[in-house]
């Protein structure tokens, strides 16, 4: 069988993530893993392992603090109110079929009986 060293370029595994992220993610991450482990070997041993828990905790909390310093997540903030455009050419045709179902203030407009259900 051959061997195929294609790549599809449609597919993108980029998920945002710099080493520095990417350690602070593992920091936090282990930080919760050893906090679960901790606590499931403190309740099947009844041994003390306080210690171990708050390493876990210092780890979780560090590794938290130090991605919102580098990252700023509150001072990037997405209009919600303005659709993005995924590339398809599809956002204006979106808006286009939204208003034949809303009115002008944006709620749905009502359904006209024709006869169908109870009548008062």
């Amino acid at each position: 069988m051959a061997h195929h060293e294609e790549e599809n370029p449609g597919i993108s595994h980029d998920i945002g993530l710099t080493p520095v992220t990417l350690g602070l993610a593992v920091l936090a991450g282990s930080g919760m893993t050893l906090m679960i482990v901790a606590g499931g070997v403190g309740v099947i041993t009844g041994g003390n392992v306080g210690l171990w828990f708050i390493i876990g905790a210092l780890a979780l909390i560090g590794g938290g603090v130090a991605w919102v310093a580098i990252e700023r997540p509150f001072t990037h903030f997405d209009d919600i109110n303005k659709p993005l455009d995924g590339g398809h050419g599809h956002a204006h045709a979106a808006d286009e079929h939204a208003d034949d179902a809303h009115d002008a203030h944006g709620h749905a407009k009502p359904e006209a009986s024709h006869g169908h259900g109870a009548h008062h």
